[in-house]
């Protein structure tokens, strides 16, 4: 008995020894091709790699290093280097938490045919979400995520995307919860940045902002959160050529329940200055579909400062008015549109349109308490109640056509019988 004992204990001890032995010097780049099969087996993704540091006896970390995928010569992204940190690993609940996942020098390169044909996305979408919703975890938890040096490039030779020099960083993020992926769902802050975006489409029309930074924080399932944004260049080309650009822009907005509150919005453009201040009251649900609409937007103040303003030839056919007119009821998709101040000061507009012969210098003007929308449609003047507000108008110069005057101020009321708004409809007749 004592000797099948001591035999025993040998064997266990030699079979540890074994296993330590195993473990220090197993070297799991040994398997790399094994492994870029498998994956290229599951995902239909050639994918090749440098180095893999495997660290989860130490401290629970994984790098890998210099990892290339491509599929179809379609798409191909190279990451110069990934860690994972596992924070916790619950096999026995089905629970994993990732402290951190880092991924830097990211160059995504993709043909738009590949990302627009329908059955590719379709079935790309389908499979990657019955893959991950087939993973045996009940929660999968990231407490860190970071992204950075993310460059993409979408490019057919008519239409492309550029975006150079990203980096994203979220925290607390909840990508599975009971054995479910959530898509809709979304909670967590993010912080994103980005040196430069360029699109150009196949009409010509292109979009280039300049040094962008977005923060937010977010929880859709109690329908909170905030977001603020600042770009130091805005530039957009329409397929006609005009443009509209603008310089230090910055937005704030705060999200409660059904409240959405736009704390500030400033925007070096047409030369001058744009501020706001405004509340809106949401109709929004996430189930069975998600659903937005707007039931009240309130524009606390809306300040135009010393623009010049040009009005670029838009209209295709002189029966475009005619289209503009006979839509004038058609519903648009906020209810209810009240603009509480609307302030204007030296703002200067051109118009190249021949239909819109417009010429206006050093107009100053302040509007107070005016609906622009009731109950899905514009509202005239002659539809404000007793209750409306008050208006001055000041102008240096106005020209329509061949009329010309020069030194007009008006004030009153926006009410239908006022007399300041019979001289503004004398005004329009004559011009």
């Amino acid at each position: 008995m004592k000797q099948f004992f001591i035999i025993s204990t040998l064997l266990l001890a030699l079979f540890l020894a074994s296993l330590t032995l195993f473990f220090c010097t197993f070297n799991i780049n040994d398997y790399s091709g094994w492994i870029a099969q498998q994956i290229e087996k599951s995902t239909g993704y050639q994918i090749s790699f440098d180095v893999i540091e495997n660290n989860l006896w130490q401290d629970s970390s994984l790098s890998i290093s210099g990892l290339s995928a491509g599929r179809d010569q379609q798409i191909r992204f190279d990451i110069q280097k990934i860690k994972i940190e596992i924070a916790r690993l619950d096999l026995w609940n089905r629970h994993l938490e990732l402290g951190l996942v880092e991924l830097a020098g990211i160059n995504l390169r993709v043909n738009p045919l590949f990302l627009e044909h329908p059955a590719v996305a379709k079935n790309s979408r389908e499979k990657n979400i019955a893959q991950i919703q087939a993973l045996p975890w009940d929660k999968l938890y990231i407490n860190k995520l970071r992204l950075s040096d993310l460059n993409v490039a979408v490019s057919d030779g008519q239409q492309s995307l550029l975006l150079q020099q990203a980096m994203l960083r979220s925290d607390n993020l909840s990508i599975i919860d009971n054995k479910k992926l959530l898509g809709t769902l979304f909670k967590g802050n993010m912080h994103f940045d980005f040196a430069k975006l360029a699109i150009q489409l196949a009409d010509l029309s292109a979009l280039r902002v300049d040094n962008l930074s977005l923060s937010t924080e977010l929880d859709l399932a109690k329908l909170q959160g905030t977001l603020a944004l600042s770009a130091k260049h805005f530039a957009f080309i329409g397929p006609n050529q005009a443009g509209i650009s603008a310089e230090n822009s910055s937005v704030d907005l705060q999200l409660d329940k059904n409240k959405l509150t736009l704390t500030c919005l400033f925007n070096n453009i047409f030369s001058g200055e744009l501020a706001v201040q405004a509340d809106a009251r949401l109709s929004i649900a996430l189930f069975p579909a998600p659903d937005f609409s707007i039931e009240r937007l309130q524009v606390e103040s809306l300040l135009l400062k010393n623009m010049n303003v040009t009005i670029p030839a838009f209209m295709a056919a002189p029966g475009d008015d005619v289209a503009i007119k006979n839509n004038e009821k058609q519903k648009l998709p906020i209810k209810t549109l009240f603009l509480k101040q609307l302030t204007v000061q030296n703002l200067n507009i051109l118009s190249e349109e021949r239909q819109i012969p417009l010429t206006v210098k050093g107009l100053n003007s302040r509007i107070d308490d005016f609906y622009l929308l009731q109950n899905n449609q514009r509202v005239g003047l002659s539809e404000q109640d007793n209750q409306a507000g008050m208006f001055m108008l000041k102008v240096d110069y106005l020209q329509w056509a061949d009329s010309v005057i020069e030194a007009l101020q008006v004030s009153g009321s926006l009410t239908e019988n006022d007399q300041a708004k019979g001289l503004l409809e004398l005004l329009k007749n004559d011009f």
